[in-house]
């Protein structure tokens, strides 16, 4: 019975001159085989990689972390905070003690090393931390299988291959890192709620090589929310003292960024911002993410000249994006910027009706869809207007 209560880490294998970490997560009797795979720097089984790794889980499934390695005691004074944060935004994960109760604090302390990495996919926020870090970073880390299924190696490849010609323009080590963790993860959790954990388990995997992490930020200090998936409060919070994590760009808006960014036009026509990740498409010009960056880049007059996108804007593609305060605050931006150029007056009429329009048609889409099907046909403009929203 005891043996249930505890998430084990156990069978950890570096293989592969240490650039190969294996290991297996057992949580209710159940093995999970798990794969770290580096291109060129070395790995490390860094017992603050694990805890990362599990505490999710564990305070899902209220369970202990069962360790054998002793944990960096900054770190391990870190827990309770990072947990009550987590609880706060997301009630279900049980705030609890008995998590931790089982990690031993390492009394030795660990030399920190020189290096500084960014992790980079190609989008707004990292090239805005690259150009403005670029004198004191020096590795680029992209992680593959976190966003793109590990399964489309088309686009797996396309994302690799930017991030090399960024590196080589810039003059960066390209750390790729490959792993199926987060498939793992998403048992207990969406992607967007432990991806402040899974690059933190990924920098103190690479702590024999790199000293500092830099997350960027997807939010300035205006719009900062607790649903985009890295926060100014939880990130520093993952540091140790042979790690430190960096949290940066809170001081520029969506908009700032990409108005500076769009300065330099090489990485102008190598962004990467997709959130539909279909097929072999860096940009497919028609999700969310694409439609934020093509309105920005259309308020600043520079969508012209960017040829990152697989289709021009379409303004039918702004109507069924679903408002919250983070978009609204982007899209506020833009709109604001738009009307005072006094151009482009259906983008702007488009933008007003999502920024504008009552949050019950957007957040219960599903529920009215439903409650009009049988009255589709007495209320058929009705009917058709909540399926546009």
């Amino acid at each position: 019975m005891l043996e249930n209560r505890n998430i084990k880490i156990d069978s950890i294998i570096l293989t592969d001159d240490n650039h190969l970490l294996e290991f297996d997560i057992t949580i209710n009797s159940e093995k999970h085989h798990i794969f770290f795979r580096s291109n060129n720097a070395k790995l490390t089984p860094s017992p603050e990689a694990f805890v990362s790794l599990l505490l999710h889980p564990a305070m899902k499934t209220k369970k202990h972390i069962h360790l054998e390695e002793e944990i960096d005691g900054k770190f391990l004074d870190n827990l309770p905070t990072i947990q009550s944060i987590y609880s706060q935004w997301h009630p279900h994960l049980q705030l609890s003690e008995t998590v931790q109760k089982n990690l031993r604090r390492s009394k030795s302390l660990n030399k920190k090393r020189e290096r500084t990495a960014l992790f980079y996919s190609g989008g707004v926020d990292a090239n805005f931390s690259l150009l403005k870090l670029k004198d004191e970073i020096d590795d680029l880390i992209l992680i593959r299988g976190f966003d793109i299924n590990l399964e489309n190696s088309d686009l797996l490849n396309r994302t690799s291959e930017l991030a090399r010609e960024i590196g080589k323009r810039y003059d960066k080590r390209v750390i790729e890192i490959e792993t199926n963790v987060v498939q793992f993860l998403k048992r207990y959790r969406k992607l967007i709620h432990f991806f402040s954990a899974v690059l933190s388990s990924i920098g103190h995997i690479l702590s024999s090589e790199i000293g500092r992490v830099i997350i960027s930020s997807a939010e300035n200090y205006a719009s900062l929310t607790n649903n985009i998936g890295t926060h100014a409060v939880l990130e520093p919070r993952w540091s140790s003292d042979s790690l430190d994590v960096i949290y940066y760009g809170c001081k520029a808006s969506r908009l700032q960024k990409l108005d500076f960014i769009s300065r330099d036009e090489f990485i102008l026509n190598y962004l990467r911002v997709c959130g539909a990740n279909n097929k072999s498409a860096l940009n497919c010009g028609e999700c969310e993410k694409c439609v934020r960056t093509m309105t920005g880049l259309l308020s600043l007059n520079k969508l012209d000249v960017c040829n990152s996108f697989e289709k021009k804007l379409d303004v039918r593609n702004i109507y069924p994006i679903r408002m919250d305060p983070f978009k609204s605050y982007v899209y506020s931006e833009i709109l604001y910027e738009l009307e005072k150029r006094g151009t482009h007056r259906d983008v702007c009429f488009a933008l007003s009706t999502i920024i504008n329009r009552p949050n019950f048609i957007t957040t219960n889409k599903t529920l009215l869809k439903n409650v009009f099907q049988r009255q589709k046909y007495r209320f058929p403009k009705l009917y058709n207007l909540i399926l546009q929203k």
